[in-house]
């Protein structure tokens, strides 16, 4: 078990209190800023010969401090530290030089809010303070060990992050996918940019439990009852480079199964970028 804060979690909580309710238990987790209750870290576990070794890192999209959440940085606002950004750029190095497995996960995806909501876009529906595609960007120079030199200002507060870094020297990273919920979809997108860029990251969504979806309502429903639970597990074949995703709970229609299988395979690594 590892925790993802989001947008609607502090509501009435100091950071303090929210970490020592969610997450102080936690021993397996190796986290990032303990000390000042932010809710960064990594759980490290092994896997079987076809699946391989894994690395799952949680990001902190409200990387701020008891009192700025609601001015500048209120609601499905994302912002991040420059700890928190050195520190996964350190964990990811670490994770590559180990030969591991990664996934990310977040409350939110990346990528353009400009795009219209589809199968294969991402859309993160929240205002990213620093630029959506900054951890887009540190994943695509790991990827291909290239550098990665950029200055990414907070357009509405103070935590300007700079990034100059050669990853020349690092084994390539093996990046699986980012796990997100927020819009309440059940769908696979590839990161991209207006321009056309792509990133080699499979963004994976997943339904929230319960009825209503506000931004993007695709629960696959049994028709006429009332289950309204949806959830997913996710099995990751390394050698193939594939997900299959298995969904429990609220299903309605199996009559298309390139849309409403039980079970979908989903490559994580894209050709042609």
């Amino acid at each position: 078990y590892i925790p993802n804060v989001g947008n609607h979690d502090f509501t009435g909580l100091t950071k303090k209190e929210y970490f020592d309710i969610v997450c102080a238990g936690l021993t397996d987790v190796v986290w990032g800023d303990a000390e000042n209750y932010r809710i960064y870290g990594y759980v490290d576990f092994a896997g079987s010969d076809y699946q391989g070794d894994y690395r799952v890192i949680v990001l902190d999209p409200c990387d701020y401090n008891d009192g700025q959440y609601s001015n500048p940085y209120y609601n499905a606002y994302v912002v991040f530290s420059q700890k928190q950004i050195d520190w996964l750029i350190a964990t990811l190095e670490d994770a590559a030089n180990k030969g591991l497995n990664v996934i990310t996960t977040m409350h939110y995806s990346f990528g353009d809010n400009s795009l219209p909501y589809g199968d294969e876009l991402a859309k993160p529906d929240a205002f990213f303070c620093q630029d959506a595609f900054m951890i887009p960007d540190i994943i695509k120079a790991l990827q291909n060990k290239g550098t990665l030199s950029k200055d990414y200002a907070d357009a509405v507060g103070a935590n300007n992050i700079s990034i100059d870094k050669d990853f020349s020297g690092v084994s390539p990273l093996k990046y699986v996918c980012h796990l997100f919920g927020h819009i309440h979809s059940k769908n696979a997108y590839q990161c991209q940019k207006t321009d056309g860029e792509k990133y080699d990251m499979l963004m994976l969504g997943e339904l929230s439990l319960a009825q209503n979806g506000a931004a993007l309502s695709k629960t696959y429903r049994e028709v006429n009852t009332i289950n309204n639970i949806s959830f997913s597990a996710l099995a990751i074949d390394s050698e193939e480079q594939a997900i299959y995703r298995i969904a429990y709970g609220a299903y309605k229609d199996y009559s298309d199964p390139t849309k409403n299988a039980r079970v979908t395979k989903l490559k994580y690594r894209f050709e042609n970028l």
